[in-house]
């Protein structure tokens, strides 16, 4: 975990971006799994 805060004091945006990149592709398998 200390990698990750370590991460994410230097370069917050690109964790933004991975965070938001994981929703993304939840979304996109909640919508894969609800549509037939």
């Amino acid at each position: 975990m200390p990698r990750r805060r370590f991460a994410d004091s230097r370069w917050p945006e690109s964790l933004q971006q991975q965070q938001a990149s994981t929703q993304w592709n939840e979304a996109l398998k909640t919508r894969a799994q609800s549509s037939p």
